[in-house]
């Protein structure tokens, strides 16, 4: 499963989420839309990120091997979504 997470913050300019599997990033002018299994609007609650993960940890305290990978440039929110 891959999952995107925006960051909640009003400074965020081109990045619109259109669904949610969806969202368009216009960095240069020429919008691109990417698909993912869920998209969290910047709105979301950490309940509702835990939630989705949750199945993720309790296999992990099960003995099962699994990653969670956060990826942005510093301040984008990774250490808020963790």
């Amino acid at each position: 499963r891959v999952v995107c997470r925006t960051r909640p913050s009003p400074d965020v300019e081109g990045v619109k989420v259109l669904s949610d599997s969806e969202l368009m990033v216009d960095s240069s002018g020429l919008p691109q839309t990417f698909s993912f299994d869920q998209v969290f609007k910047p709105e979301a609650r950490q309940e509702e990120v835990y939630a989705a993960c949750q199945p993720l940890v309790v296999s992990v305290l099960d003995g099962y091997h699994a990653c969670i990978f956060a990826y942005g440039q510093t301040g984008s929110g990774k250490t808020h979504t963790m």
